[in-house]
């Protein structure tokens, strides 16, 4: 229920936010966990040129390069990029071009046929230099109206952000002709405009800008893996190993989604801050409880049963009576008794309601700044103690239904950095191979040119294993080209 009604006061029912979800979920290319491999009779091993590091190490970059930036404002040209997409889509109506897109994006790159995929992506070209120029901008100031809709904020509306996957889209067909050509030094710049577009997505600062950038960046990542078994490409290690940690941060946007709260309910922050009568207290009171049960039923992300329990709960004569719990409530998280027992009754029913909510949003919020390793099962805790102890601790259930999904946007962007590091091993067993005649090395304890990154979900080695010219990274078996 709090999932569904959180998704809507965000994305006001949108079907988009299931691509969001489909995107992250997918990437063929990479490999999907770090487990024993399924036998290589099941699963045609991929093959790979050897490959040794580039001279400098660090020649390519995935990330435009500090001279290749200029000053302003990349929000701007994303925008005119945007305003272009529409321009072409109405001078097209009803024209299968977006099918041909998806179409080219999943067809193996050994099936392009190169001119007619350069004829598809041909009445884009404005789009994409205009997000060429906005990938290389110095800075992205979105400017949402945040202080204007203040206690509205769950209606701003992200259709920019949600409309700038279809560029991606455009992006990820780009890279796949040009891996497809073997224009390897043009696939890298693509792969700069893609993964820039995808940090500056996230400059907005909501998780579903978070998420959206997540998607972004697995798209371009399944590319990535197909540029690194084409045929003679250039090493990345190193350049993957300078994408920043974390590649998309969802941290940011914790200091809004966890503070929303005070902007649409003002009263909870009141009664942390002012002095009113008991009068006015129990008018503040009563605003919060009919705005609450007005997002609810509005959100139509719960079903009857569950809207009539919340009204029920959230009568103003049925909070009230529970004045005293609240009071007690205060004197166990500290509060001076007697400050407690003089407490208005509206005061201290807000003022709890804002503690428990402070409490549930910090046990949750503080796994997030550690690494899944680190934290392990706990975001799944701090979930589980939201959804078995609101009914007796929450006077209101406003963490039940609103606490944002901030464990599952953490956990998607950490499966990036699982692919990245994951894609990091395979270039240095290409460098293992380029340097061993083209063999494979028994075991990642052998590589010693460079760094092999551990999984960043469990903090331990990738499973790794030879069966003759056949090695096998997590779930993907792997060969040498010959």
């Amino acid at each position: 229920m709090r999932r569904a009604l959180r998704s809507v006061l965000w994305f006001f029912g949108s079907w988009r936010f299931l691509g969001v979800i489909l995107i992250i979920g997918s990437c063929e290319t990479c490999w999907s966990a770090d487990e024993s491999p399924q036998p290589a009779a099941k699963r045609d091993p991929l093959s790979f040129t050897p490959q040794r590091a580039e001279t400098p190490a660090l020649k390519y970059a995935l990330l435009p390069p500090f001279l290749d930036q200029t000053d302003g404002n990349a929000a701007t040209m994303y925008y005119r990029a945007l305003l272009l997409l529409g321009e072409v889509e109405r001078q097209r109506p009803g024209d299968k071009l977006w099918g041909d897109v998806l179409a080219w994006t999943a067809a193996p790159i050994n099936d392009f046929n190169v001119q007619q995929v350069r004829d598809t992506l041909k009445p884009f070209q404005a789009v994409l230099e205009s997000t060429e120029i906005a990938a290389r901008r110095s800075q992205c100031r979105w400017d949402f109206p945040m202080a204007e809709f203040k206690e509205r904020i769950f209606e701003i509306r992200l259709h920019e952000i949600q409309e700038i996957r279809s560029i991606a889209r455009l992006l990820v067909l780009k890279a796949r002709l040009e891996i497809a050509e073997q224009n390897y030094e043009q696939a890298i710049g693509t792969f700069q405009t893609t993964y820039a577009m995808a940090r500056h997505v996230a400059e907005a600062p909501f998780i579903i800008s978070d998420l959206v950038a997540v998607a972004i960046v697995a798209m371009i990542g399944e590319q990535v893996a197909a540029f690194l078994h084409a045929p003679e490409a250039p090493n990345l290690y190193w350049p993957l190993t300078a994408l920043p940690r974390p590649i998309i941060d969802i941290r940011p946007s914790m200091a809004l989604e966890g503070n929303s709260l005070y902007f649409v309910f003002p009263q909870l922050l009141a009664a942390k801050t002012k002095t009113l009568t008991p009068e006015q207290w129990q008018a503040e009171l009563e605003t919060f409880l009919k705005k609450f049960e007005k997002l609810a039923a509005d959100s139509g992300g719960i079903d009857e049963d569950e809207l009539a329990k919340i009204k029920r709960k959230t009568n103003l004569e049925t909070v009230m009576a529970r004045s005293v719990e609240a009071k007690t409530g205060l004197i166990k998280m500290g509060h001076p008794p007697q400050s407690a027992k003089d407490m208005a009754s509206g005061q201290a029913i807000l003022l709890y309601t804002a503690l428990v909510w402070d409490h549930f949003r910090d046990d949750l919020f503080k796994w997030a700044y550690v690494s899944l390793a680190e934290a392990g099962e706990e975001f799944q805790n701090a979930r589980k103690s939201i959804a078995e102890n609101s009914d007796t601790v929450e006077i209101v259930p406003i963490a039940a239904l609103l606490m944002p999904a901030i464990d599952q946007a953490f956990r998607a962007a950490e499966r990036q950095e699982i692919i990245i590091a994951q894609l990091r091993v395979f270039e240095a067993i290409r460098m293992y191979a380029a340097e061993n005649d083209g063999e494979l090395p028994n075991q990642l304890a052998d590589i010693k040119a460079v760094p092999i990154p551990n999984n960043p979900q469990t903090g331990q080695p990738f499973h790794y294993s030879r069966d003759g010219e056949t090695g096998n990274v997590g779930t993907m078996p792997l060969k040498v080209a010959k």
